[in-house]
């Protein structure tokens, strides 16, 4: 099981992405052949709702990404004083807990 958890955690990130497509459109292709639930269940509205939904979490993924990076630079270079980068981290927290809300709030309009 460790090896098989290492693979994944271990795999480079255009490779997770090709995984998260090919084993949606698998999932998409099969739910459309043998679909799981008959009746008003609509798999196009709920498709567009996870590619929402991971699309607005890799954007935030990114930004937070990019920003803990100048974070380090900065840190490293020691360019500012301690307490404006305890500033500039309380504002990625409060940025990621924004941006978390979004990803939410997103999920709830393509859903409605």
């Amino acid at each position: 099981m460790e090896q098989f958890l290492s693979f994944f955690e271990a795999m480079p990130s255009w490779q997770k992405l090709a995984w998260i497509v090919i084993c949606m459109s698998l999932n998409f292709i099969f739910e459309g052949v043998r679909p799981l639930f008959k009746g008003g269940y609509r798999s196009w509205k709920h498709t567009r709702t996870n590619l929402v939904f991971l699309s607005t979490t890799m954007v935030i993924t990114t930004i937070i990404f990019i920003i803990i990076i100048i974070i380090i630079i900065i840190v490293i270079l020691n360019l500012l004083p301690i307490i404006i980068i305890i500033i500039i981290i309380i504002i990625l927290i409060i940025l990621i807990i924004l941006f978390t809300l979004f990803t939410l709030v997103t999920t709830i309009i393509v859903i409605i």
